[in-house]
């Protein structure tokens, strides 16, 4: 006998496969999916992408491992592409909830779907649930911190991708509403992790928290119950429960507007190869130096203004691609801020030795609250005094990027690992992934004789 919460829960995955989105859904789907896909093909070439490699090559099966000729378990080559979509800063987030759902739910999603034979309809249904899930679960765990507190609450990001990747794989793995409902109580059992990934400069803890354990023990969950495992009927109910492990938790949030409100509409895309809240003042430096044509010998001072929180998230951070600071020294250098600057290792080593010019200063601004708008000041040699204010995170529904600035980003992320035509079909495929009948039409295109 289940509760509400857990009855909605398990009839909604269970009716996954066969419940039609509607067109806007599908359409935010596939490019998030292109998204994903091109955040794990390009970082498979970063420390964190490649560190997933190896363990799954030793596990040999069926499974594509994406950007590489081998193929692993469904589990393992989760965890592999998992750690190449978020090896790096490239990959989507979803701001109310703190979490990066595509980086684990679609690694899971689509290890599932190929070792099932899934079609890409299925694969796209699958996805949508699994970001809804990923969105839902902090959201009710933890509804007044995760905006106020870094500090005295879990990894959201850890917790939101275990159970969209567990919804995911369940649902393709065709369970009814009661062995979904067990495939979550498992996914409540493996709930973990913690900020202490900040101090680690290469990513590789980052992206096992935050996309590579979630798609692991989602895609396990969903595999030990359609092997015969059986669990509790309903862990969010009675004492204890899932509930017991947040704080002033809302299990309302788990299923309100369940299946008419999607997730993956509201999830942002990253114009910037570096974390969100580094993506506005980043876009607002560009964007001077872009509009005045400047070079780095025009500029005599920047000053950037953003949220006493969101500057707390990337002031002094021994990780490239949070690191405020070097990321401005990048944009003022280059005029802008390419792949290749974000993941100069050796750069950024030499950049933190000799320490910041002292031209470029970040600054709290209070009045911005928890907003991730930033304003910038940029003070030229010839004495002029230009600014520029970007009001959301570009990629944003409130600042948002064209399907084909979308496109265009994936495609220039998979074109130096798996070559241009390859990246162009790519797009093409993923732009008709719900009537691709056949997975095998989009897994043969991640695939390179040699790993990088």
């Amino acid at each position: 006998m289940s509760g509400r919460i857990a009855g909605l829960l398990g009839d909604h995955i269970a009716g996954t496969l066969d419940r039609e989105a509607p067109d806007e859904v599908v359409a935010h789907a596939r490019l998030h999916v292109l998204d994903t896909l091109a955040a794990g093909i390009s970082g498979r070439t970063l420390e964190a992408g490649r560190a997933g490699i190896a363990p799954a090559a030793a596990r040999p099966g069926d499974v594509t491992v994406w950007g590489t000729a081998h193929r692993g378990t469904v589990e393992w080559a989760a965890l592999a592409n998992a750690m190449g979509c978020h090896a790096d800063e490239t990959d989507d987030s979803h701001g109310p909830s703190r979490t990066h759902p595509g980086c684990s739910v679609v690694p899971a999603a689509l290890a599932v779907a190929e070792a099932l034979d899934r079609s890409g309809a299925d694969l796209v249904r699958a996805v949508v649930l699994g970001y809804d899930l990923c969105a839902r679960v902090p959201l009710a765990l933890w509804p007044g911190l995760i905006d106020k507190s870094t500090e005295r609450v879990p990894s959201t990001h850890a917790a939101g991708g275990l159970f969209g990747s567990a919804a995911a794989a369940a649902a393709l793995h065709r369970l009814d509403s009661r062995a979904a409902r067990h495939v979550l109580a498992y996914a409540t059992q493996q709930l973990s992790g913690i900020r202490t990934y900040f101090g680690e400069g290469a990513h590789v803890e980052k992206a096992f928290v935050f996309a590579a354990m979630p798609a692991f023990n989602g895609v396990t969950a969903a595999g030990l119950v359609a092997a015969g495992f059986v669990a509790n009927d309903d862990p969010f109910s009675g004492r204890p429960s899932l509930f017991d492990l947040g704080a002033d938790p809302d299990p309302d949030a788990l299923v309100d507007g369940l299946g008419t409100r999607h997730a993956v509409v509201a999830t942002k895309f990253k114009k910037y190869p570096v974390g969100s809240p580094a993506q506005s003042p980043v876009d607002a430096v560009v964007s001077i130096m872009d509009t005045h044509a400047l070079t780095d010998a025009d500029v005599a001072r920047v000053d950037v203004y953003l949220a006493p929180q969101r500057l707390a998230t990337v002031k002094d951070r021994p990780i490239i691609d949070l690191n405020i600071d070097y990321l401005l020294e990048s944009v003022v250098a280059e005029g802008t801020l390419s792949f290749a600057r974000v993941h100069d290792h050796d750069a950024f080593a030499a950049w933190l030795e000799r320490g910041p010019s002292g031209r470029i200063t970040a600054h709290a601004d209070p009045a911005f609250g928890t907003a991730h708008t930033a304003r910038a000041v940029v003070e030229t040699v010839d004495g002029r005094v230009l600014r520029h204010e970007v009001a959301a995170i570009p990629g944003s529904r409130d600042n948002p990027m064209s399907p084909d600035d979308v496109r265009r980003k994936a495609a220039a992320l998979v074109a130096p690992v798996l070559g241009d035509a390859a990246a162009k079909e790519l797009v093409e495929v993923v732009d008709r992934l719900d009537e691709v009948a056949d997975l095998r039409d989009l897994t043969r295109l991640l695939t390179r004789n040699e790993s990088p």
